[in-house]
Order: structure tokens, then sequence, then C-alpha cells
């Protein structure tokens, strides 16, 4: 279950291993609630150890495998990433997390009774699990996930940090447990914001495929019911309102697109992968204190992987090793490459974003939205800190307006306009604005600079007049696809008001509402509106007009469409991504268009007022009825 990396501009490491100020893991609770056989047990003392037997294990992984590394990634992260006490990783008890999983999660799962030869019960057997992990974890204070919540370890010792399971780790411990019990046609099913189980109970009969919700927090006998349905479930609630809301057209389902972890050893990459090595913010924002010793154990166990070819079908896992290597870099990150497509070559680093954005579109069907973003940061810190790789910054937006795109595919999820409203932070911050500091006062620590107001951003001075253009033209393509996402949405709605009315026989105006349906042009991207801080109006207003107009000339030249690019569309223009205008606020003469290209960028509500035809009439209904304060309305409702 990817995570967004919502690049961070400053980044500050704690060593572990390397760090006087971080006592030996003896002195931890966590070592000293284990059961140690000092004479016998074997220790893992430093990162040879590890990755030896690391090696050794993900290539003859046995039933208990998943649950043991599992243990092994939650304990090291519990000593590495506490806010007020950290420990050295090494040395790691092997053994004496071998007897954890042995004597406690085994024993836990032996005395539910469960019958595993019994296939016709396989949801009760999965419910059955995933209540029992959910009632022995530590309860969740509220629905949000807390970090570092992530594997079977904070199943077993949650109460010594005081934390409760997440969903994804849920999840593994249900999936570790059927593993246990010698339940092999079960496996671990991850959407980029989400984990469930998937089985298929004759191997030769696909039709025999089917899922089980695990990941829903809560003890309530609703929540332990909901356990062990199928996904569809899950849109029980919406399917008279949005019926097109499914587990084929939802993001939080990967639209039937998910990666099944069909080996243990792909679950173990997702282990490796989740693992947050993230101590605490500083207090500063966009200020982040990680721990370097637990980068480096991530990066290394994920490389054993790699090498092992568990990641070929695996974006995650690629994403996750490129951000470790970008922020604790191995000299094998800076090896030069030759890449199919690529005129140059590029580092090994910027190949583990490049293949997780191949894997997801030859593989997931172009579904996933992180591939993108992550390889959006990846660009974005090297165009803004090296003054000569300002095409870069280009190949950033490039990445982002990609993003937007995969996007706009689904319906609308709250958490997908999360992602973007940071994304527009970032692209404002980071690419389109640069950040003067008043060297000759001096600045005595960090925080001076925000109390003296020394930071002064001002739009960002272009050495190269192209690449100012074209990074104007994939902003332009960026909110594009955010403006075509919410007309697209409301052409779903109208359609389900229409057919709505049409089978109840009810008035025209009565079919407008649809029953409890969404309202009339409703618009819902945060960035779109005027007043936001990180507005179409004020990105667009950090280029100026000649720019602004050659890149608006250029994109309308352009072929456009209503619709989304096919597979052999995507290939052929600007390399493998397309430069189209779909939504029809943008279209030439268009209101937006004109506060676009004013000297001072200008942009009403009405400007913005999404454009449908009548349902009835077939008439445009865009800045008449449903723009304005209505459209406002919408937005904050």
């Amino acid at each position: 279950m990817a995570k967004n990396n919502d690049q961070r501009p400053r980044v500050t490491f704690d060593d572990g291993d390397d760090c006087a100020e971080n006592d030996g893991p003896q002195n931890s609770a966590h070592w000293q609630s284990l059961n140690h056989k000092e004479v016998t047990d074997q220790v893992l003392h430093n990162m040879n150890d590890l990755i030896s037997c690391f090696r050794k294990e993900s290539a003859h992984p046995t039933k208990t495998t998943l649950a043991v590394w599992s243990c092994v990634a939650g304990y090291c992260e519990a000593l590495a990433t506490h806010k007020e006490k950290r420990y050295s990783i090494f040395p790691i008890p092997i053994d004496a997390i071998r007897r954890l999983v042995q004597e406690e999660f085994q024993q836990f799962l032996s005395a539910l009774q469960i019958d595993s030869s019994d296939k016709s019960s396989h949801r009760e057997t999965v419910r059955t699990i995933s209540n029992a992990i959910w009632a022995k974890a530590r309860p969740k204070p509220n629905v949000r996930d807390e970090p570092h919540a992530n594997s079977v370890y904070v199943c077993l010792r949650g109460d010594i940090d005081k934390k409760s399971l997440d969903c994804f780790g849920a999840c593994l411990a249900t999936i570790a447990g059927l593993r246990i019990l010698g339940i092999e046609y079960s496996y671990l099913c991850l959407s980029e914001d989400h984990a469930y189980e998937r089985h298929q109970l004759d191997p030769d009969d696909v039709t025999s495929i089917g899922t089980c919700e695990v990941a829903i927090p809560g003890r309530t006998n609703r929540d332990k019911a909901k356990r062990g349905k199928d996904i569809a479930s899950t849109f029980e609630d919406t399917k008279d309102t949005k019926p097109y809301l499914t587990p084929e057209t939802s993001w939080l389902y990967m639209a039937s697109n998910p990666v099944v972890c069909d080996t243990d050893a792909m679950a173990l990459v997702a282990v490796i992968g989740n693992i947050n090595c993230t101590i605490e913010e500083s207090g500063r924002k966009g200020y982040f204190f990680e721990s370097g010793g637990l980068y480096a154990m991530k990066r290394e166990m994920l490389w054993v992987l790699y090498d092992q070819g568990h990641m070929k079908k695996f974006p995650f896992g690629l994403m996750e090793l490129g951000n470790c290597e970008e922020n604790r870099g191995s000299p094998r990150s800076e090896e030069w490459v030759q890449v199919e497509g690529i005129a140059e070559p590029i580092l090994v680093n910027e190949q583990l974003f490049h293949d997780a954005i191949q894997v997801s579109r030859n593989v997931y069907h172009d579904a996933q939205v992180y591939p993108y973003y992550y390889a959006g940061h990846y660009h974005k810190d090297a165009g803004k800190t090296l003054s000569d790789q300002e095409s870069r910054l280009v190949e950033s937006l490039k990445m982002y307006a990609q993003a937007a795109r995969v996007t706009s595919m689904y319906p609308y999820e709250l958490q997908l306009n999360k992602h973007l409203t940071k994304i527009a932070m970032l692209i404002m911050d980071d690419i389109l604005t640069s950040t003067l500091f008043d060297d000759d006062e001096g600045v005595q620590d960090a925080n001076d600079i925000n109390k003296k107001n020394k930071n002064k951003p001002e739009p960002r001075k272009w050495l190269e007049p192209s690449n100012a253009i074209h990074s104007c033209m994939w902003l332009l393509n960026f909110f594009d696809s955010l403006l075509f996402w919410e007309e697209s949405q409301q052409v779903k709605e109208q359609e389900y008001r229409r057919q709505k009315s049409q089978g109840s026989g009810s008035s025209r105006g009565r079919g407008r509402s649809g029953g409890g349906g969404s309202s009339v042009n409703q618009q819902f991207v945060e960035i779109l509106v005027p007043s936001h801080p990180h507005s179409i109006s004020k990105l667009m207003a950090c280029f100026d007009k000649q720019i602004r107009h050659q890149a608006l000339t250029k994109l309308q030249k352009q072929p456009s469409t209503s619709s989304m690019p096919t597979k052999t569309e995507t290939t052929t223009n600007e390399g493998p991504y397309q430069l189209i205008l779909r939504s029809k606020r943008l279209q030439a003469g268009s209101l937006l268009c004109k506060g676009i290209m004013k000297p001072k960028v200008t942009i009403r509500e009405m400007d913005l007022a999404i454009i449908l035809e009548d349902d009835n009439t077939g008439q445009d209904d865009s800045n008449g009825g449903g723009g304005g304060r209505r459209s406002k309305r919408a937005r904050r409702g």
C-alpha cells in the first residue's frame, strides 16, 4: 500500500548506531519484553549479519517468514523512531523475535481452533482471524491511522509505546496468520491507499477468486460483521446515490488493478517498503527528523528483494527503494545506466522511479497515481538545488500533470483531492518561486528565518525561456486534468439523475436533485477555488503574460479531446506523454482562458463554472444557473 511521499524540503538524520546519544537496544523495553536465551540465541550484530540472514530466508520462505520479518521490521522501527528515547538497531535478537512469533502469535492462532482444510468456510476463517487480531491489538483512539503501527510486532507489543494497529498492519497480520495455519491460497492485496485479502479457492478456476475486507478498525458487532465480506460490500451504503462507485471504478481498490502479492517474497516487499523512518517533525513546517540507521536498513533489505526479482510487478517497492537512495544514498544509486527510450544515461536512482512508472503503465493499466508523484518529487529536488538542472523542473511538472491525468480517471475521492492540494503547494514553493535569504545580516538559527521574515518568495527567474514555456504548458495540463475531473464527475452525476428520473417518472426538478444525489454544477477540487492560496490563478501568476500566452496558444493548437487518451494516444506526443486539453473550460475563447491571458491573472468563480449540457434541453448549463455563489457553496459543502 503505497504512501504518498509528499517530498520533504528539509530532512535531518539521527544516525542511530553512529550516534553516541542512542543507547544499546538491551536497555529498551522492547528488548526486555522478549524471551531471550543468551547462550544459544542467534543475534545479528551488524548490517552484514542482517542482510545475510534476510537474503537466505527471503529466498526460501516458510510459513512463519512473513510474521517473523514483519516483527523484525516493527521492532527496529520502534527502537529507532520513538519521539523521546531512541535506541540503536543492532544487535537484533533474531531468535528471540522468532520465539515471539512461535510462543505468542502461533499459540494465539491455535486458540482460535480453525479448520484450515475447510475451503467452504474461508470467509468465516478470515473474519475470525481478523476479528481476533483487532481484539488483541491496542484499541485505536480514532479512525485515523497513526505512524509506526504497521506490523505484526505492533499487534503483539503495541502496549509498550501505546500503538494501535493501522489498517495495513491488521491486513498483513491476518495474511501472516493465514499462512501460519497453512492456508497458501490467500494473498495480500494492495491498492495505493488500502489493503485487503484476496483468495483463489481453486487454482484452476479463475471464477473462484474472491476478496475479503479485513482492514476495518473498531470493536463493535457491526465492525466485526464487515470483516470477511467481499470488497463490493463497501459500497452498499452509496449504491443508491453513487451507483458508478464500485471496486471496478474506485481508486481505493485500484479500479480492478490492485497489486496482488502472490508470493510471500512480494509480501515481504510490502513489509519492508512500509517501514516508516520518520521520528517526528522538528517544529518547523516542512522539516522532518529521520532515522538514518533505519533508512540504511530498509534500503539494503529492499535491494535484496530487488536482486531476487520480487519487484518486477511492484511499483511501490521500486518507489520506496528509490526514495531510500534519494534520502540515504549508497554508491549503487550513483551508477549510470542506459535505459530504453531515454537518449542519455541516467542514474540508477532515477531508473528506479522510471521503472515504477513503466510497471504501473504496462502491468496495472496506468492505474496508479503515486509513481508519478515520486518521480516528480525526485526531479523537483534535483532541479531546485542544481542551477544547471533547470530542465528537471519541467520534468517534475510533467510528472505531476500525469498524476493529475490518472486521478481524473476515477470518481471523486477525498484522499486524491488532498494529495493534489499538497502537490500544488510544492509546485508553488519549490518550482514556481524561489526564496532569497538576506545573508548580510546573518541567520542565527533555523527559526530566525521565520522570526525576522527573511524569506522572500519571488517568481522564479527562468534561465531558459523554453523551460518556462514548457513548464507553463505542463502546469496548464495539470489544471486541465483537474477541471476535466470535475466535469466528468458531473457527467456521471447527471446521467444518474437522468436515469433515476426516467425510472421513477418524476419531474425534471426532482430529477436534478437526484433524491439525495449531488447538486448541479458540483465543483470539489480545492485548488480550483480562486481564493485558495495555491489556486490556478496564483500559480499561473508566477509566469509573465508572454510566457502564458505562448504556452496556452501552443496547447490549444494541439488536438483536443473530451475523453481519456487511449493507450496508443499516450505515446504519440511529447514522448510517452501527451499534451492535450480535455476540459471545456480551457478551450479557446473561454472565460477561464481570458482570465489567464490578462496582464494580471484574474479568475472569478463564474469563470470556473462547469460547462455541461442541460439534462433535457441539450443547452450548455455553464455560467448561468450553476456558477457563482452556487458553485462556491458546492465546494464548501
